[in-house]
């Protein structure tokens, strides 16, 4: 009941078909999950469906399955697959969450830095506003003062300047009466 596919260079023998399975008998039945390859010299090799060869060691041998012939043996083999494959996926599930606790530890490694940095752009920037701002802030008191300076100044030439012609209308005006008395 084995479908062979013949290639040039080699032949693959894949086990019985699932649907025949619960129908056909314990010689019959699918030895394991392994592949069979025939090459070109009609030799044949068994090649392993999983990653790990250590884990294969706690799967039965293809002698071992042979000897099944009670219900209580295919019982006990699916017992031990089930279980295997449990500790293969319980395996897979924590190297998974290894994989992503690291992963979540380098984001969150990098959204720190990237923080700081952005944290430290900031402070520097809200320094310089402080030190612009208190530049303006002088700036318009030294040209507040000098505007006061300059309008005093003006202040004091303008009496100055009254004086001045007061005085010098006032030197006129005596010069002109002793031109009227020498006369």
């Amino acid at each position: 009941m084995k479908k062979k596919v013949n290639c040039k260079s080699s032949l693959l023998e894949t086990p019985t078909e699932m649907a025949d399975f619960p129908f056909s008998s314990p010689k019959e039945s699918p030895k394991s999950p392994l592949f069979t390859i025939i090459n070109d010299d009609k030799k044949k090799s068994t090649v392993s469906t999983s990653k790990n060869k250590k884990t294969d060691k706690s799967q039965p041998t293809i002698a071992a399955v042979k000897t099944l012939g009670t219900i209580s043996d295919l019982k006990d083999l699916a017992s031990s697959r089930l279980d295997h494959l449990k500790r293969h996926i319980e395996h897979s599930h924590s190297e998974i969450i290894r994989d992503l606790q690291a992963s979540h530890s380098r984001l969150h490694k990098r959204f720190k830095i990237q923080t700081q940095a952005c944290q430290q752009a900031m402070d520097e920037v809200e320094k310089e506003y402080k030190k612009m701002s208190e530049r303006i802030s002088e700036s318009r008191e030294a040209m507040q003062h000098a505007k006061h300076q300059s309008l005093s100044f003006q202040n004091t030439v303008r009496k100055q300047l009254i004086i001045f012609k007061v005085v010098l209308g006032f030197q006129q005006l005596s010069h002109l009466v002793t031109r009227q008395f020498r006369r």
